[in-house]
């Protein structure tokens, strides 16, 4: 299993490699009054970067929801103890 860990963290290293070879080319970017430069591989990095964050911040959001019974479905499916019946 580790030899298989290694050729798979291996290979998806060279495939990043060559992914960031194709894509040096530097693009303007134009967000609000910012404007700049950067290449293309690297923009593409940052917005996965930040998509991976909103991904886990919205799901430990709703895991935490779901832990405290807040969602609708939850307190559906588990009623609080304190609540009078």
């Amino acid at each position: 299993m580790r030899t298989f860990k290694f050729y798979f963290g291996l290979t998806l290293l060279f495939l990043v490699v060559i992914f960031t070879l194709q894509n040096t080319e530097v693009v303007p970017i134009s967000f609000l009054f910012w404007n700049f430069e950067v290449s293309r591989a690297l923009m593409i990095f940052i917005v996965l970067g930040i998509g991976i964050l909103v991904g886990w911040f919205l799901g430990t959001q709703h895991g935490r929801e779901r832990e405290r019974g807040l969602t609708e479905r939850g307190r559906d499916r588990h009623p609080t103890t304190d609540t009078p019946t």
